[in-house]
């Protein structure tokens, strides 16, 4: 009985090996996407932190960025659009509180007009408030 339970022991502790990729593949294979050039993206609270990365990536991946931050951040947004079009890409600064529904309209009217037809808004903000739609944006604009 006690071989039979150091047979088992040793059988379900044994790591299974994975081949490890070459070095020129190792941290490229995952990323295969859709190609995004010359789609558009709003991304809220984007002056800084968070935000900012995601609108400083979402342009590196061909993405021109609208971005939006409050009054009090408006400098900081302005830095993020002049770096985002230094990249290459269309950039504006749409300045709303995104917990009001008038300038969130405001801000995509600004986005579509400056940018062009809003594919990808990502909400960074803390506040976004509910009576936005979430699910499509299309009859915000309209």
């Amino acid at each position: 009985m006690a071989s039979l339970t150091r047979s088992l022991s040793r059988t379900t502790t044994r790591r299974t090996l994975v081949p490890a990729l070459p070095p020129s593949r190792r941290y490229t294979h995952h990323l295969n996407r859709i190609p995004v050039e010359g789609r558009n993206a709003i991304v809220t609270g984007s002056s800084r932190g968070i935000g900012k990365a995601i609108a400083l990536r979402l342009a590196h991946d061909g993405y021109n960025v609208t971005v939006n931050d409050i009054p009090a951040n408006e400098r900081g947004a302005e830095a993020v659009a002049k770096e985002i079009q230094q990249m290459g890409r269309k950039s504006t600064v749409a300045i709303a509180d995104v917990s009001k529904y008038g300038e969130v309209e405001r801000m995509i009217e600004q986005s579509v007009k400056e940018v062009g037809e809003l594919n990808t808004m990502y909400a960074e903000t803390h506040a976004f408030p509910s009576p936005v739609c979430t699910c499509c944006l299309t009859h915000c604009i309209d």
